[in-house]
């Protein structure tokens, strides 16, 4: 059993996105003294129903040792993460929130 912050890590989507799947009635959950509480079965259920593949911040930190300089030379912080993000997804074949926001909204569509 976990809150919804605890199953939004879990998934790597914002407490947003889950709360957008349960109103949609994707994911299930409890309401226990005003608090989204979910079940580690229909959280494991969900994942396996909408062939979800998850970032896990473990493998994802393997990249961030990596030095990513922009063109003229200098680095941001947003621009690192998003190139690290977008190398982490492309070689470990995984999805992006936004692609898996997008897969749900097809499946429930």
């Amino acid at each position: 059993m976990g809150n919804i912050n605890k199953i939004s890590k879990r998934l790597g989507v914002s407490e947003y996105i889950v709360k957008q799947w349960v109103n949609k009635g994707i994911l299930k959950c409890l309401v226990i003294d005003g608090e989204m509480v979910f079940d580690d079965k229909e959280v494991e259920r969900f994942i396996k129903e909408t062939g979800i593949q998850l970032i896990k911040p473990e493998e994802f930190a393997k990249f961030i040792d990596k030095e990513i300089y922009n063109i003229d030379g200098t680095k941001s912080l947003e621009e690192t993460f998003e190139q690290l993000h977008s190398e982490y997804c492309r070689t470990q074949n995984v999805m992006t929130p936004e692609e898996i926001a997008s897969l749900v909204a097809e499946v429930i569509d």
